[in-house]
């Protein structure tokens, strides 16, 4: 579910500044925020028990996905899955977000006592922040990527490259808000990965240039400079 990091996110268009969201701690009632990461604000959600209209395309998407796959009736949850793939490539979110919202709810039934299905949850979780962030939903998309970093912390080592991921998101957005020491706070954080592994020399260079920018906001000259020169040194 999750690619390889790609380029830091451009930040150069104008974004409305909106009030920033500090993290989620870890320790935060898990029902709560999962709750609200199971709402958009495009379309009310349903309850639970309640199916959407589906049209015929989709109709024949599923019944192609049903004589493709043996997980209809034995793994729901993988099925739900490819469905909402499929609609993300389709850049239908709407839908695409129902299917992995039920996806969600199932997991979050049964992933407690599983490393496996916690991990995929957090996938499940970074691909509804990817629909919140198409949608310009930032606050939203905010809180469900801390949700799914939270997880990620406790069953990954530090430095795995799906924190990275998911800590250049969250960069990318509190950037967008205008939040220039939460964006330096989370950089920082990514850096710490990036430079212990081997990843890619643009994602590092363009990491630090974003980082000087905002300690430049915040004027702190003397940390803009030095990470220009680390940036520099990328070249």
């Amino acid at each position: 579910m999750n690619g390889r990091m790609g380029p830091f996110p451009s930040t150069s268009k104008s974004n409305p500044v909106v009030s920033p969201s500090k993290r989620v701690p870890p320790e935060l009632d898990d029902t709560r925020t999962l709750q609200s990461a199971l709402h958009t604000r495009t379309k009310s959600r349903q309850s639970a028990a309640s199916v959407s209209p589906v049209s015929p395309s989709e109709l024949e998407m599923i019944d192609y996905l049903s004589l493709q796959t043996s997980c209809v009736s034995s793994d729901p949850v993988d099925f739900y899955l490819v469905l909402a793939k499929q609609l993300t490539k389709k850049k239908d979110f709407t839908r695409a977000f129902e299917y992995y919202s039920r996806a969600l709810r199932i997991l979050n039934k049964v992933a407690a006592n599983s490393k496996k299905e916690q991990l995929k949850m957090s996938d499940v979780l970074f691909c509804i922040g990817r629909i919140h962030l198409e949608l310009r939903d930032l606050p939203k998309a905010l809180l469900v990527f801390d949700i799914c970093y939270n997880i990620r912390r406790q069953l990954l080592d530090w430095d795995d490259e799906r924190n990275a991921i998911v800590l250049q998101q969250q960069a990318y957005i509190y950037s967008s808000m205008g939040d220039s020491e939460s964006t330096v706070q989370v950089l920082e954080e990514l850096l710490g990965i990036l430079c212990c592994v081997e990843y890619d020399i643009k994602i590092l260079r363009e990491t630090w240039l974003e980082l000087a920018r905002h300690q430049e906001i915040l004027g702190l000259e003397t940390e803009a400079s030095s990470s220009r020169e680390e940036a520099s040194q990328l070249q």
